[in-house]
Formats: structure tokens, sequence, C-alpha cells
């Protein structure tokens, strides 16, 4: 995450590149020099398969504490999975834990399904 530009890329299309996408969701802040805070994020990494499928992994969904329960996550989640729709990304998977119970219900309300569980 050193060198967080050049990792998730805006131009992967032209050089084909696999595609590497990172979103922030921001609310207006009065102490802040731009006037927006930034509350959450989630990134899309995705790889190519040798068949040539493109699969999508939901990673670094994040929303600041005092800004939960109130759609960030679910908005930024919607996002990632809409991207992938567009770029075809034929199966968009995420890993998450049991000590993340909040996120999981989330996760399930938006039609994420149980695959396997490691040990945690």
């Amino acid at each position: 995450m050193a060198d967080i530009t050049h990792y998730y890329r805006l131009d992967h299309k032209k050089d084909e590149h696999p595609i590497r996408c990172f979103w922030v969701a921001e609310v207006p802040s009065a102490t802040s020099e731009s006037g927006y805070e930034v509350v959450g994020c989630v990134a899309l990494d995705c790889s190519s398969k040798s068949d040539g499928l493109m699969i999508g992994e939901l990673r670094r969904l994040f929303v600041l504490p005092a800004h939960r329960k109130r759609g960030i996550g679910t908005m930024l989640t919607r996002t990632v999975i809409s991207y992938a729709k567009e770029n075809k990304v034929s199966l968009l998977q995420l890993e998450t834990t049991n000590f993340q119970p909040v996120a999981r219900e989330m996760y399930n309300r938006l039609g994420w399904f149980h695959h396997s569980t490691y040990r945690e």
C-alpha cells in the first residue's frame, strides 16, 4: 500500500493490466481543508484465469465506526458489484471472518453467500 496510485491504476484497460480499483466515500466536513472527510473505502482486485475468465475480489471494505449503519458500506459494495458487471468480471468473491458479524450480515442482505470457512 506504499504506492496506492501505482497499484490501483486508472489506466488498466489501455495496457491490459489487471483491474484494480479503489473507491472512497466522503461526507461534508467543516473541519477539513477540502470540505470533505473520507469515511469509508473499498477496493476491487481482479485477475485473469488461464481460460480467460476474470475473477474479482472485493477487498478493504471499511467504514469509520462513527459513520456505520448509514448505508455507506452498502453503497461501496454496490459500487464494486456494478463496476465488476460493467467490466465483465465472471466471478466476484470476498473473504471475511466470524469476527465481523455486522459485515457478514450486510453481505448476506446484498445476496452474497457463504462458500467455505478458513480456520480463524
